[in-house]
C-alpha cells in the first residue's frame, strides 16, 4: 500500500510539472472582420488566467494599426490612426492616450515574439471580440462593421495622410481644368448629383473660370468627419477652406466609393 501511494504521488507530480504550462491555442482560429488572421511562425495560446494570448504584430497590422518596439524599457508603442496605445512587458495596466487602462493578465515574450492579451488589443481598437465555440474561433469586429457598412475594409482603410494627399490631388486637377476652361473636365470633379446645373452655370461664366484656379492657389483642409462622429481616421468629409483677398470660403468634399468630389464651390 505504502508502495503504491508513493507511485500515486509521484505521478501526481509528473502531471502537475509537464501539464501545468500554457495551453497553446494550435486550434483556435482568429478573424478579423471576417478574415482569417494567419501566425507564421509564433501560435495563440491560452494563458494562466485563461486568455487568449496573441503575438501582436499580426493581430494589430490585420486592425490597421502600426507597431514598434522599445527594446530598452520593453514597451510596446501602437499608434491606430490618432491614438496611442502603450504598454509594457510584464505589466496589467496600458495607457490609450495617456489614459490608465488596467486589464486582467500581463503581455509577455515568448518565442521571441510578443504576446498581448486579445480582448484587450481589440477593445483598444475599439472593435468586439466573440468566442464561437462550435468553431473554436473568436471573432474580431470593427464597429463601422458592425454598424452595417460594407463598403470599407477597416484594417485596409488609407491613413488620414493618404487622404489629404487624394484631396490635394483633386484640388489640383480641378485648379488645371479651370485654367484650362475645360467644363466638361470640371465637372467630374463634383459629385453627380450637381453635374448638370454646373455645366450650363459654368458654360455661362466660361471666360472667368481661370479666376476660380487662382482661387485654389491658398487653400488648406480643415475638418474632417465620418458617419460616426468627427474624427481624423475613417473620413467620409472634408471641408477645404479657400482663402482669397482677406476672405474664407468653405468648399465642402465627399468620399463616394474610394474617390473624393466636391459638393459646392
Amino acid at each position: 500500500m505504502r508502495n503504491f501511494r508513493v507511485i500515486m504521488i509521484h505521478l501526481v507530480f509528473f502531471l502537475i510539472v509537464f501539464t501545468s504550462k500554457p495551453v497553446f491555442a494550435a486550434d483556435i482560429n482568429v478573424e478579423v472582420n471576417g478574415a482569417k488572421v494567419d501566425f507564421p511562425d509564433a501560435k495563440p495560446f491560452i494563458n494562466e488566467d485563461s486568455r487568449t494570448m496573441v503575438p501582436i504584430r499580426f493581430i494589430t497590422e490585420k486592425l490597421g494599426s502600426k507597431v514598434q518596439w522599445n527594446q530598452d524599457t520593453h514597451t510596446i508603442n501602437i499608434q491606430y490612426y490618432n491614438d496611442q496605445i502603450k504598454l509594457s512587458i510584464g505589466s496589467n495596466r496600458a495607457y490609450i492616450n495617456g489614459k490608465t487602462i488596467e486589464f486582467d493578465t500581463r503581455a509577455v515574450i515568448k518565442d521571441d515574439r510578443t504576446f498581448v492579451p486579445l480582448r484587450f488589443v481589440a477593445e483598444a481598437h475599439n472593435a468586439n471580440v466573440n468566442w464561437i465555440p462550435d468553431r473554436r474561433t473568436v471573432t474580431v469586429q470593427t464597429k463601422a462593421r458592425m454598424n452595417g457598412d460594407f463598403r470599407i475594409n477597416v484594417p485596409a482603410m488609407p491613413s488620414f495622410e493618404e487622404e489629404k494627399v487624394k484631396i490635394n490631388n483633386e484640388v489640383t486637377e480641378l485648379k488645371e481644368a479651370f485654367k484650362s476652361k475645360n467644363i466638361e473636365q470640371i465637372v467630374t470633379h463634383f459629385t453627380p448629383d450637381k453635374r448638370d446645373f454646373l455645366n450650363s452655370e459654368f458654360g455661362k461664366m466660361k471666360n472667368i473660370l481661370p479666376e476660380f484656379a487662382d482661387a485654389l492657389n491658398n487653400w488648406e483642409l480643415t475638418l474632417l468627419s465620418t458617419e460616426y462622429g468627427w474624427s481624423s481616421f475613417h473620413p467620409r468629409t472634408a471641408q477645404v477652406t479657400v482663402y482669397r483677398n482677406g476672405k474664407e470660403y468653405h468648399l465642402e468634399v465627399v468620399k463616394l466609393d474610394n474617390k473624393w468630389y466636391f459638393v459646392n464651390f
